[in-house]
């Protein structure tokens, strides 16, 4: 039987345990706040294990906030599909196949571009700004 080589698990294991922890305790402190009474002024909190969130359920502002969140997520996720597949098959079925490699090729640049784009806050090259440029999410049509 060939022997199996241990290289695999020698990157893997230490990348798993730095997003275990990089995940798992900023969510087990999270947990932790939301489990606790604390006022701001005071360093002192009382354990109210889930009155909170007994509360955030009965606020109507509350429920109401998630309800418009909801309704907000669908429209926008079904309009975006529906735009974004009647383009697609429109280009693919109208569109020759040269102007259909044009037209990827040029979303491909784009998309690709915006990561190198240089930062547009007129800074001059002397001034060193400690912001970082931001990082681009997605392609979108605007920009």
């Amino acid at each position: 039987m060939a022997r199996r080589s241990s290289l695999p698990v020698t990157f893997v294991v230490p990348t798993l345990a730095i997003l275990l922890v990089l995940s798992m305790v900023p969510t087990l402190y999270a947990i932790i706040i939301a489990l606790r009474n604390r006022e701001l002024s005071s360093s002192s909190y009382s354990w109210v294990w889930f009155a909170n969130f007994a509360d955030l359920f009965s606020d109507r502002r509350f429920l109401n906030a998630v309800w418009v969140s909801v309704k907000w997520e669908i429209v926008t996720v079904v309009a975006t599909m529906v735009v974004a597949i009647g383009l697609g098959v429109l280009m693919f079925e109208v569109a020759s196949p040269r102007l259909r490699n044009i037209c990827c090729l040029l979303f491909i640049i784009r998309c690709c571009c915006r990561a190198f784009r240089p930062p547009s806050s007129g800074s001059s090259p002397t001034t060193h700004s400690t912001a970082s440029p931001p990082i681009p999410t997605g392609c979108s049509p605007a920009g």
